[in-house]
């Protein structure tokens, strides 16, 4: 007798009643069905041939608002779910499923507080008018969610704007971002209200409701119990076997050094004397990568051994996890001294570098001035702190990390380097660098060469610089025991394609860095190595070296073999950029001779055959379908992104001071 009420009940609140809190609830949990399948099935389309970026890449956030939101309001990074799905439309069905979570719980949701609100405010007005309120309001929330979507995006670009131009703004993407996903909304609100009037009893009000509660139980659950790699794999045993020890640990990165723009890996110039010296004692990886192309994930991955998204460590406002294994933390716990000495803004212990040190001196060439981060000669300054420390030292086991900042932008070397490589240059000044009208697409080919000799210049200027630590460590008679690595965070390109400086593309100008590794005791000299490796195996490399086991959970893999000579099956190489412009996101893995590069903010893709075309100019990705490499990448993208959606929120994001945020303007790294 109860059961026939209820389903009595049921059926008249569908038929009857479009102004009822249960009715909007039903009726909004189909539309977000519909919508969800619709959105779901028009993406994989548009990317069938491409790995889909997350939906808060680019314009995509505003076909699914609810994610966003839903994902914000949960702690979560960026929205709900943000997965990578490969090539192909079958590959992206699981986004249906994503998507069908949110919008049946939120669409239910605001069809509870339309059909409460009709209810009242239209009570005795006939199922037409309730229904077409329905369908309007409906559509209305819709265009505020996405108003607010687009509102979070102009006020995360942390510019300073005014109440006017956030208006304008928001008016134009409303209609030119949002517009089409508005009209599929209206499209399949009024769909659900004329299929919630003629299914009756066979789309229950409850079934539509327990829907939504099961959405909503799925969505804590999977947050909760994702599987993750947090773990880690077992930890790399030491597995080399040598009659000694390196006793100390030096690593040297020069910031924006390009690999080819060192003698000793085939530059017309002598940039390098100090480096090549090194390379020809030891060993030069050839083609070694780094794991973006700006300072601050490219050193923690470094330092850690981990990719930037297990670090964490990808943005301004993001620091290293504390929960992330350094070397200096493992060093320091097996016995040695430890001291880093930086000269750069990413480096600063607020990004949480100085992990593991027992000195951290990040404040020497922490200056006062914008004009002084900008033309200041850092190295120097840097010297006259790490040489007495070597000196105080050198009777105990140490790790000692430098980071030489001069070869990046402004190029301004003193003299003599200022002219070593271009004496006779009588054009415009180049030495400021940003801002400056005279740097740009098409300048003359005599001025860019000018500026180049400039980079070069600071090259040289750098290299003579870190002679003196090399000629430090052998007068001290520890040279031959110091495992001495140079390597790179990235380099420069200019105008190769099309643009200057870093931090916009994975090019080979900007991610190939030199890596040498000098140690006369254990390591044959002149050794050259073209196996392509990465800066995440270094990391490995120094415990092996040491005779240490490191720490379970590193994703590089140890170079020793191939520095002692035995095969290495050659590994998909990766790297990855989130620009702080949306337009600069970008994966990219390098396959054998294939290197594939995959945007993730719009629908493009490139693929090159870097043997054959060592510059990267003809883009065979419409000609040619790699699948090794582009499921490569689509597999390391998931697991990378599971890794990254395990940190906890406010584990690894640092407020940005007005201090922090000056001089990163200074350095053009904010407007």
């Amino acid at each position: 007798m109860l059961r026939s009420h209820v389903r009595s009940l049921d059926s008249a609140v569908v038929r009857r009643d479009p102004g009822s809190a249960v009715h909007g609830a039903a009726v909004g949990a189909l539309a977000g069905a519909l919508h969800a399948v619709v959105v779901a099935i028009g993406m994989a389309w548009r990317y069938h041939e491409l790995i889909l970026p997350p939906p808060a890449v680019g314009r995509d956030v505003l076909f699914d608002p609810a994610s966003r939101l839903l994902g914000l309001g949960l702690g979560l990074p960026g929205d709900l779910f943000q997965r990578f799905y490969g090539p192909g439309v079958l590959a992206k069905t699981p986004l249906i499923g994503e998507l069908l979570i949110v919008n049946v719980l939120l669409g239910g949701l605001m069809g509870l507080a339309l059909g409460a609100g009709i209810g009242r405010l239209l009570g005795r007005r006939g199922p037409a008018v309730k229904a077409m309120a329905f369908a309007g309001g409906f559509v209305a929330a819709s265009a505020i969610l996405h108003g607010i979507v687009l509102l979070l995006l102009e006020v995360n670009q942390r510019r300073s704007r005014t109440l006017r131009y956030y208006v304008r703004t928001l008016a134009e993407r409303l209609v030119q971002d949002a517009g089409a996903d508005l009209i599929v909304t209206a499209l399949v609100v009024v769909l659900a209200i004329w299929l919630a009037a003629r299914l009756g009893r066979a789309w229950s009000v409850r079934a539509a409701l327990g829907g939504a509660v099961v959405a909503a139980m799925a969505l804590i659950v999977g947050q909760a119990s994702w599987p993750g790699s947090a773990a880690g794999a077992p930890g790399i045993t030491a597995a080399a076997r040598f009659t000694t020890r390196p006793t100390n640990v030096v690593l040297v990165s020069i910031d924006s050094l390009r690999a080819d723009h060192l003698h000793s890996y085939g530059y017309h110039r002598e940039t390098s004397p100090t480096l090549d010296r090194l390379a020809a004692e030891g060993a030069r990886f050839a083609t070694a990568y780094s794991v973006s192309s700006w300072t601050l994930p490219s050193h923690a991955t470094m330092l850690t051994g981990l990719y930037p998204f297990s670090h964490g460590a990808i943005e301004s406002t993001h620091r290293i996890s504390p929960r992330a294994p350094t070397l200096a933390a493992e060093l320091r716990r097996t016995g040695f001294a430890t001291a880093g000495f930086v000269s750069y803004e990413f480096l600063r212990r607020r990004y949480g570098f100085d992990v593991g040190f027992d000195l951290y001196d990040d404040f020497t060439t922490d200056l006062d001035t914008e004009a002084a981060e900008r033309t200041a000669r850092t190295g120097p300054l840097l010297n006259e702190q790490i040489l007495p420390w070597i000196d105080a030292h050198r009777g105990r086991p140490f790790f000692l990390f430098v980071h030489y900042f001069d070869v990046h932008w402004d190029y301004d070397p003193p003299a003599p380097y200022d002219t070593m490589f271009d004496a006779n240059y009588e054009g415009p000044n180049l030495r400021p660098y940003l801002d400056n009208p005279a740097i740009h697409r098409g300048m003359p080919q005599r001025h860019l060469d000018h500026l180049i000799a400039l980079y070069d210049g600071e090259i040289r200027f750098t290299d003579d610089v870190l002679r003196q630590v090399v000629e430090s460590l052998e007068r001290s008679g520890i040279l031959d025991d110091t495992l001495l690595i140079v390597t790179a965070d990235h380099g420069d390109e200019f105008f190769e394609h099309g643009d200057i400086g870093h931090a916009k593309t994975l090019y080979d100008e900007v991610i190939r860095i030199p890596l040498i590794i000098h140690w006369p005791r254990g390591i044959a000299a002149g050794r050259s190595i073209d196996v392509p490796v990465s800066l995440v195996d270094l990391a490995p490399t120094v415990y092996e070296l040491l005779g240490l086991d490191a720490p379970p959970g590193l994703e590089g893999e140890s170079l020793v073999p191939l520095l002692v000579g035995a095969e290495r099956p050659a590994k998909p190489v990766y790297a990855h950029l989130s620009a702080r412009k949306r337009n600069h996101n970008w994966a990219m893995v390098r396959h054998g001779s294939t290197k594939y590069l995959q945007h993730l903010g719009k629908p493009h893709a490139e693929l090159y055959d870097v043997t054959a075309d060592t510059r990267e100019q003809r883009n065979r990705f419409a000609t040619a379908r790699e699948r090794p490499a582009v499921d490569a990448l689509f597999a390391w993208l998931q697991e990378e992104w599971t890794d990254y959606r395990h940190l906890s929120r406010g584990e690894h994001q640092i407020v940005v001071d007005d201090h922090n945020t000056a001089k990163l303007r200074a350095l053009g790294y904010v407007e």
